[in-house]
């Protein structure tokens, strides 16, 4: 299941032309990146869960069979939303991989599944992290489990610490228990936890982004440019005829004048930017140039 029904308020005003999951990252919405990547691990059919402009999300899946949405009229959180679309029918009752609409990251599902194995001492949820410049808020210990979550310790013997993805596999002792309403972490990880249930964790120390912010967002696309090997991007229908592009993107049919620079810019599908130097700034329809340095 891939959770895309939040507000984006961190990402405004993009996030009122589009929910964050539907933002353009290089040749195509955000969402359809995670898609692709769950695809080619072997998945067929995806849960998406839909809140804010759900009516764009309604029209990115109509038509594709690989999709199904859960609508939630109310917004239900992350453990809410989840458990919403386990009583529609729509989801696995024994073992769910749940992952935020926002993250950027290569998803080892083939390790994460390895490391949820069943038997005794068999964890209850394997927790996706990486590196932490400073203090991460998920502590394991030697053997990878979790002894703190937050700031709060459920076990001793923390010997590193580092952050949670937003990437879960959670197996049925921890479906049961969701909420019609409330928040995976607070509500239903860290009651588990302090009754001792098992978790584990799965590291990865490749890049990764939350795609959360218009500063990140240039950012993603600049590394879906260096995955893609291109030093710039331009959609069918594009105007860039004398037009400097510098590690950027630029949407279908967007008209660039002449003599322009653009310098780490995206610039979204149908939308008009004016001559000059450009740099580190995101283009939208109808809204003013939004400039991302020193975010």
């Amino acid at each position: 299941m891939v959770l895309a029904a939040g507000l984006g308020t961190r990402l405004r005003p993009l996030t009122n032309l589009l929910p964050k999951p539907l933002v353009p990252v290089g040749d195509r919405p955000f969402i359809a990146h995670i898609l692709s990547q769950l695809q080619r691990a072997g998945f067929t059919s995806v849960t998406v869960n839909a809140h804010h402009l759900v009516a764009a999300l309604q029209a990115f899946a109509r038509g594709r069979d690989d999709v199904r949405l859960s609508v939630e009229d109310d917004l239900l959180g992350t453990a809410g939303g989840v458990q919403r679309a386990r009583a529609q029918g729509l989801l696995a009752q024994e073992r769910l991989l749940v992952i935020n609409g926002d993250l950027q990251a290569d998803v080892p599902v083939d390790a994460l599944l390895a490391k949820a194995h069943r038997g005794v001492g068999a964890p209850e949820a394997v927790l996706l992290v990486a590196p932490s410049a400073g203090r991460g808020n998920v502590g394991i210990d030697a053997g990878g489990g979790v002894t703190r979550l937050r700031q709060e310790t459920v076990r001793a013997g923390e010997v590193a610490s580092f952050s949670y993805l937003g990437c879960a596999l959670l197996e049925e002792t921890v479906l049961r228990v969701l909420p019609a309403s409330g928040c995976l972490v607070g509500d239903v990880f860290l009651p588990l936890l302090r009754r001792g249930a098992r978790f584990e964790t799965l590291a990865i120390d490749t890049p990764w982004l939350d795609v959360g912010t218009p500063s990140s967002y240039v950012d993603a696309n600049v590394r879906w440019l260096a995955a893609q090997s291109r030093a710039w991007w331009c959609g069918p229908g594009a105007q860039v005829c004398g037009v400097d592009l510098r590690a950027s993107v630029v949407g279908e049919c967007a008209q660039i004048d002449s003599g322009t620079v653009l310098d780490h810019c995206v610039v979204w599908p149908n939308t008009h930017v004016p001559r000059g130097t450009h740099q580190h700034a995101i283009f939208a329809p109808g809204l003013s140039p939004i400039g991302v340095r020193g975010q």
